[in-house]
């Protein structure tokens, strides 16, 4: 049932009044930033469902009812409103031929814009930030260095280059082609985006010899991803159109904004990257590729402090349109000819998710292949009312970690899941397995925190001076330390955890703590046909002296602010 001219200026009319009485009433209580303070945070909220339902009532005219669930948001009701959960599967001849168009477009940026290269990116960054080595304090810029027309069209650009790849992909089990909603390629509300998800894991079978250049959090660090960027160029990974070379792959490990400066700058390379090569990088999903986190922890502040209110609404809305195409989680593995035993690394942002077993993805034929993980993993139950709802954090992939200590028994952490213990670690990775497709490794990220007080955190950067085998990578339960603290070779049951960049909160906003990152840790992965044979060496980009472009001076700060290293790296 189509809403009526009558209604549907009634609706429009209300929300005027609405939005104008926000503006008045809300607004002016800050005036030198209308997004810092608490209050006015909540109004950007009410804003967002002000916006999301003048786009959903603007393509109303055409095919859809408009939902009570929206209207109620600002105190609307709409007796006439139907329920909106298939209203993706409504598809016109319109709508088909506007996601065609899209797709066109889409392809055009590709293939006439060059990417902004990080040298440009750093010299936007210098004029706004022009001590640039110094760690800024807890504020963000408020010029944007990508325009949001150009931001919303790479992001619409790899939103069908996804929703593509995975309706063309082979699919172990359920194909999301049975969920319209999920590979839909224009805006959805948020909330039916949220209920309507779909986690997935991706496997990958590669040549023995092959190269997986891996990389931890980024948390709006644009200056160590540019830097690695420019170092893959320069060593011949990358070519100057961000092109991998044969057999090499890039894994990133998740949380790319949050918690730091640029985020909507690092999304831009990462997405540049991605489009560049499609399957051989991938962008896996972390817990804070998740609008509750960015609502709270810093992206949607820094998208209202960079564009208008309009444009950083449309930014958010893609950018979680392409969050939920990203894997939680990804299996690397290689396979012996002679054996035909093929072995895995899994590699996803924070632990392994206990409900989950990968045998039907690992011994399926195809080198390359997806599997849908069943919904119930999403869904959490409150312990007072037992009502059953939809959440991210009950997903381990996403949130779970792993104890420092060997023998100490897995147990709950506040707000952030299970931290799995050794043994229990061994049982899930033979959970995992087979006889002829076994998972050896797990490779992660996730790490928060005082880097004074966290144990992982102490761990990575050898805080106490104990593992000087630990910098920037925490390789965890060795076994025998004798053998293994000077070799790059992975075992059976490793467990290595990336950390995070160093221009972010995590150096800038503990002014108490004792220690400073000073440089960005990443991987070089090569596979081999034998857990033996794999090797992960861990690289550096110093900061600030690696992380600034060669061809870029500092002048008056470069003595300062360069402290020696270990001596190891």
């Amino acid at each position: 049932m189509l809403i009526s001219g009558t209604r549907y200026q009634q609706l429009i009319l209300i929300i005027a009044l609405a939005y104008t009485n926000l503006v008045f009433t809300g607004f002016t209580e800050n005036s030198t930033n209308p997004y810092q303070e608490t209050s006015n945070q909540n109004n950007s909220h009410t804003l967002s469902y002000l916006h999301t339902l003048m786009r959903y009532l603007s393509i109303t005219k055409k095919s859809h009812q408009p939902d009570k669930a929206d209207a109620d948001l600002i105190g609307l009701t709409c007796d006439d409103a139907e329920a909106l959960d298939n209203m993706a599967a409504v598809q016109d001849d319109s709508s088909i031929l506007e996601e065609a168009e899209l797709q066109e477009k889409a392809e055009h940026f590709l293939e006439t814009t060059p990417y902004k290269s990080f040298p440009s990116l750093y010299e936007h960054i210098k004029k706004i930030r022009p001590n640039i080595a110094i760690p800024r304090g807890n504020y963000y810029i408020d010029r944007p260095i990508i325009s949001a027309e150009e931001m919303r069209t790479l992001l619409r650009a790899s939103i069908c280059r996804a929703t593509q790849t995975l309706s063309q992909a082979h699919w172990v089990g359920e194909n999301p082609k049975q969920h319209p909603l999920f590979l839909k390629i224009n805006y959805l509300p948020e909330y039916l985006a949220y209920q309507n998800y779909l986690a997935y894991v991706e496997k990958r079978v590669v040549e023995p010899g092959s190269t997986v250049i891996i990389c931890g959090d980024l948390h709006g660090d644009i200056l160590s991803l540019g830097s690695l960027t420019n170092m893959l160029i320069k060593d011949g990974y990358l070519d100057n159109n961000l092109k991998l070379k044969q057999n090499t792959y890039m894994v990133f490990l998740g949380d790319y904004v949050d918690r730091g400066y640029y985020g909507i700058e690092c999304l831009y390379l990462l997405h540049r990257l991605k489009l560049a090569n499609d399957a051989h990088v991938i962008l896996l999903r972390g817990n804070h590729e998740d609008i509750d986190l960015t609502s709270r922890y810093g992206f949607k502040q820094e998208l209202f402090d960079k564009y208008d209110v309009y444009q950083a609404q449309e930014i958010i809305s893609d950018t979680h349109r392409s969050f939920d195409l990203m894997p939680v989680a990804f299996f690397l593995g290689c396979r012996n000819q002679q054996s035909g035993l093929t072995h895995y690394a899994i590699c996803c942002h924070a632990g392994l998710e206990p409900r989950y077993s990968s045998k039907k993805l690992l011994t399926d034929p195809e080198p390359h292949a997806y599997e849908l993980l069943n919904p119930s993993l999403l869904e959490t139950r409150d312990s007072d009312s037992g009502v059953i709802t939809k959440a991210f954090s009950s997903l381990g992939f996403l949130w779970c970690d792993f104890n420092t200590a060997p023998n100490t028994a897995t147990h709950l952490t506040q707000n952030r899941g299970r931290s799995l213990s050794k043994e229990e670690s061994a049982v899930l990775l033979q959970q995992y397995s087979t006889d002829l497709h076994k998972v050896f490794c797990v490779i992660g990220a996730h790490q928060h925190g005082i880097l004074t007080k966290n144990p992982m955190m102490k761990l990575i950067y050898d805080i106490q001076h104990e593992t000087p085998h630990h910098q920037g990578v925490a390789k965890l339960w060795l076994s025998p330390p004798d053998q293994l603290h000077n070799t790059n070779h992975l075992w059976n049951g490793a467990v290595v955890k990336f950390g995070v960049a160093p221009d972010t909160c995590f150096n800038t906003w503990h002014p108490n703590q004792d220690f400073d990152l000073k440089y960005f840790a990443y991987g070089n992965l090569t596979t081999g046909e034998e857990i033996g044979d794999w090797r992960l060496d861990v690289k550096y980009l110093r900061f600030p002296d690696d992380i600034i472009p060669s061809q870029l001076s500092l002048a008056g700060h470069q003595e300062e602010l360069n402290p020696p290293l270990p001596a190891q790296l």
